[in-house]
């Protein structure tokens, strides 16, 4: 390894020598560069130099021994750089300035990358773009001050320092811009005297730069003369209020503002200039902060904002907002309260105070807030959607309609007034348009919205979407997994898929935290009832109507459960009761004559089935066993019109959904009733085969078994049972 300039320099000239010329062109060229890379290599070269000459050269000046590997790309090492430019500016100047012309465009694409735009400016400046060198050097002095990065402004003022150095450079003028340059340069060096003065030779040359102003506040911090440094960050902000946003984030600012607050007499040069922008601009970066959910940071700008202007209406009015979003509406009242006081004509604060005070269920006073921040803004979408929002609360729904959709004219894409509105057409029994709102609402909004999911789900569940209803069921408790109001409507719909374990869950989580609901009780008992859990489904009915003795519902599923059970005398107890509480309740006039057919009650059975398909006309279930009452009766004609109205409807379910499998299943029965054994053996071996669940099949086996006991003696059917009993206790009945 050399040990000198001069040894190196002699072992750099001996390696070029070896190379072939435009090889060693290009490497004399590249010592005026701090690093290079294939790009400016090939900038390096003639123009229509073949690929595979590019090639050869790259290779040979990236392996020539004083070139080192660095993060840009290559290098010289120091001693041979410094050698060898020393010797080249004396002998060829011209060339070397045509390098740096060349290598600025080659590394012009990479400007942004700081490092590359360091030697851009650089290259600049030893190849005489003056012009250039100087807009480009301003671009990134005000880049790094923005970011306060004083080491890459001092690495800029010694690219501009070196380049000068060069023997055939000529200097930049010197400006504002190089004074303040070096004066950052100073500064991050501690020369802070000696940086003072670049900074008020700068300002000699511009009185109106606003960075040189705050830098020279840095500086007087730095200096111990607070008064002075607040004085300039104030004037600073006056000129441009981007520097607050430097000065806020990293500088002595933050600082001044605390000694500012315990000793206000202490800077009387700053209070006579006028505080009044500086605490504008810090409150505009709090409001920034608020806006992006960076609450705490928002926070301690207005403070800072509110120390300098202890009046600034907006800021108080955005802390109350901020307070307001973090579930403290005390404080948000407080402080949107106090910006009104200030000023009395602020419709945004008072928008926000009606908010809310709705929120509080203070209704009456924020309606007048709303209704006065309307008569000072009528363009406040916001503002609308809270009125009809209490409007809504109200019941006052024609009104609450208006408010919304004038909320969704002003602006279309409030996520918050569709929603709303929404819900005001669910109301209404406008469901289908309601559904078309809360997607709107759902699709505005920039993340998913628990309330709003639940109340479109309640809306698929009132057009029988059940997928998308759990869907949206299941994404809100996601989110929320408190939610209460999703979780008793995800019960639900379990239970209307028959999905009765699930269903079973979701009523337990309900009644573990909220065992005031007799309700949850009452429909827990049904999903047992589902999965014949018949202990289990009498001791949360036998609750529940402990708690009320007139729940009708809770009396209709008891007398189920008691049927199945085979208590056939207090089936018949709480299905008397249920229908007398109840005489529409057309599945419990169709549970009783199933009671009244077990006991032989033929006449009492048909009286109770004409009942309940006279409420539902379409019931297969009611019309087949109908069929079987007549055929009891001797009544054929009514019987075979039954037992044909009962197939017809379960074929056309079928058809639709074969693996409906209780459709199935009672489908296979009717056939055999009909006498179409061969078609009802076909169709339970597909629910064997196909899926069906266990609960399915025992409930089928049971039915089965109910038709033999009126029927005897039909091998074929009682060769199915068989086949069912053995699909059946493949899976442990439950209790």
């Amino acid at each position: 390894m050399p040990t000198s300039k001069a040894e190196a320099v002699q072992q750099a000239e001996a390696a070029c020598a070896q190379l072939a010329p435009n090889a060693a062109d290009v490497a004399r060229r590249l010592v005026v560069m701090h690093w290079f890379d294939e790009s400016v290599i090939a900038a390096l070269l003639p123009e229509g130099t073949p690929e595979e000459e590019r090639a050869a050269v790259v290779a040979a000046t990236t392996t020539l021994p004083f070139v080192e590997a660095v993060p840009q790309g290559h290098a010289y090492s120091r001693l041979a750089r410094q050698g060898l430019l020393e010797r080249y500016q004396k002998e060829r100047p011209e060339e070397l300035k045509a390098a740096c012309k060349a290598a600025t465009t080659a590394l012009a694409k990479g400007w942004e990358d700081d490092t590359t735009a360091l030697e851009v400016v650089y290259c600049l400046l030893v190849a005489d773009e003056r012009k250039d060198a100087q807009n480009q050097l301003h671009e990134l002095l005000v880049r790094f001050l923005e970011r306060l990065d004083w080491e890459r402004c001092s690495a800029l003022y010694a690219a501009l320092a070196e380049a000068e150095a060069l023997s055939f450079a000529r200097p930049l003028p010197r400006t504002a811009d190089y004074y303040l340059l070096r004066a950052t340069a100073r500064g991050a060096q501690g020369k802070l005297l000696e940086a003072l003065k670049d900074l008020n030779r700068a300002l000699e040359r511009q009185p109106t730069l606003a960075w040189a102003v705050a830098q020279r506040g840095e500086v007087h911090a730095r200096l111990g003369h607070a008064d002075a440094a607040l004085t300039d960050m104030a004037r600073a902000a006056f000129m441009d209020g981007r520097v607050v946003d430097a000065l806020a984030v990293g500088g002595s600012l933050n600082r001044l503002i605390e000694e500012y607050q315990r000793e206000p007499a202490a800077f009387p040069q700053a209070k006579m200039e006028g505080l009044s922008k500086l605490a504008e601009c810090l409150g505009a970066r709090g409001e920034v902060a608020r806006l992006e959910s960076r609450d705490e940071e928002a926070l301690a700008y207005f403070q800072r904002a509110l120390i300098l202007v202890p009046d600034l209406a907006w800021v108080y009015a955005s802390r109350g907002a901020l307070y307001m979003n973090r579930g403290r509406p005390e404080e948000a009242l407080a402080e949107t309260s106090r910006a009104i006081a200030l000023d009395a004509n602020y419709a945004w604060a008072l928008a926000n105070r009606g908010r809310i005070l709705r929120f509080l269920d203070r209704d009456e006073e924020a309606m007048a807030d709303l209704n006065r921040a309307l008569q000072l803004d009528p363009k406040m979408s916001g503002a609308f959607a809270e009125r009809g929002e209490i409007h809504r609360k109200h019941g006052r729904l024609d009104e609450a309609l208006e408010d919304f959709e004038q909320a969704l004219r002003l602006n279309s894409l409030n996520a918050w007034a569709a929603a709303r509105r929404g819900q005001v057409l669910k109301a209404k029994g406008r469901y289908l348009d309601a559904l078309a709102e809360m997607h709107r609402a759902i699709a505005l909004s920039p993340t998913d919205d628990a309330w709003a999911l639940t109340t479109r789900g309640e809306l698929h569940v009132y057009f029988e979407n059940w997928a998308d209803a759990l869907s949206d069921f299941n994404r809100a408790i996601e989110l929320e997994p408190d939610n209460a109001e999703a979780i008793a409507d995800r019960a639900q719909v379990y239970q209307e898929l028959e999905s009765y374990e699930e269903a079973a869950a979701d009523f337990t989580w309900l009644i573990e935290r909220h065992s005031e609901l007799t309700w949850a009780f009452v429909q827990r008992g049904r999903a047992y009832l589902g999965q014949q859990r018949y202990v289990e489904a009498l001791a949360d009915l036998n609750e529940a109507l402990g708690r009320s003795a007139d729940d009708q519902e809770a009396l209709s599923i008891r007398g189920r459960t008691y049927y199945q059970m085979g208590c056939y005398d207090k089936a018949l107890a709480d299905l008397d009761q249920a229908i007398a509480l109840d005489p529409q309740d057309h599945l419990a006039l169709a549970n009783r004559a199933e009671v009244w057919l077990c006991q032989g009650a033929n006449e009492l059975a048909l009286a109770d089935l004409d009942a309940a398909l006279t409420l539902r006309p379409e019931d297969d279930w009611s019309l087949f066993r109908r069929a079987l009452v007549h055929q009891a009766l001797g009544q054929a004609t009514q019987a075979e019109a039954d037992m044909g109205a009962a197939i017809e409807g379960a074929r056309k379910r079928y058809a639709e959904e074969p693996k409906d499998w209780p459709n199935t299943l009672n489908l296979a029965l009717y056939e055999f009733a009909a006498g179409q054994a061969e078609e009802a053996e076909r169709l339970y071996r597909q629910a064997l085969a196909e899926g069906a669940l266990a609960r399915h099949i025992r409930q089928a086996l049971s039915d089965l078994g109910e038709f033999l006991a009126l029927r005897p003696g039909q091998e074929r059917a009682a060769a199915v049972c068989e086949l069912l009993q053995g699909a059946a206790t493949e899976v442990t009945p439950p209790n």
